[in-house]
């Protein structure tokens, strides 16, 4: 007797529980609070606008040990793509990853090789343009891919300038991959003007 009034009590114990997690975990309370500008706040209104674009986590970064095998899988995905608009979205991710990886490699303080996997970011950014174009030239729906590769150009530039701003010691390198960033931006532009 006791043995079933024991386990009918830990049912109800336990669905009582579950119930309050599931309930915790699918409510959720926001306390967000509204800022209004005046006139006076004028410095903040003409802030540069941030662009709204999150790059994807870089994983292993190139200072590990292990990276080498990251870059032979990346290079047999990349030469496994066949359908173009495929290929211009993984180059476009590649460069992404790349620029992410050079954002925290600059955080370590390891200055030359973020610049390194800097030049590899636009290298594929000027990829993915190139296979967009062809794909587009192929008559293939291109529209999101080149839309999406024009906002990332938009962050990337976000990206190094602030990178340029800090005090690094690497600030020549990061001028010259800026301005290899505004010729991949020309010739995105010039390649996809009538869009």
């Amino acid at each position: 007797m006791r043995v079933w009034y024991y386990s009918r009590y830990m049912k109800h114990v336990i669905i009582v529980l579950l119930s309050l997690f599931i309930f915790s975990s699918v409510t959720s309370v926001s306390y967000a609070q509204t800022i209004t500008l005046s006139a006076t706040d004028s410095a903040v209104a003409t802030a540069p606008a941030i662009v709204q674009y999150d790059f994807p986590y870089p994983g292993i970064l190139p200072d590990h040990p292990l990276y080498f095998i990251k870059i032979v899988r990346d290079r047999v995905v990349g030469f496994l793509i066949n359908d173009l608009v495929k290929k211009a979205e993984f180059n476009l991710l590649q460069s992404d990853k790349r620029i992410s990886a050079a954002q925290m490699l600059f955080d370590k303080e390891s200055d030359q090789l973020g610049v390194d996997t800097l030049s590899k970011s636009n290298n594929y950014m000027h990829n993915a343009i190139s296979v967009a174009k062809k794909a587009e030239k192929a008559n293939l729906p291109t529209e999101a891919v080149v839309g999406k590769i024009g906002v990332s150009i938009s962050k990337h530039e976000e990206v190094m300038k602030s990178l340029i701003a800090s005090n690094n010691p690497e600030k020549d390198s990061l001028k010259a991959e800026y301005k290899r960033l505004e010729s991949i931006k020309a010739y995105y532009k010039k390649s996809f003007s009538k869009k």
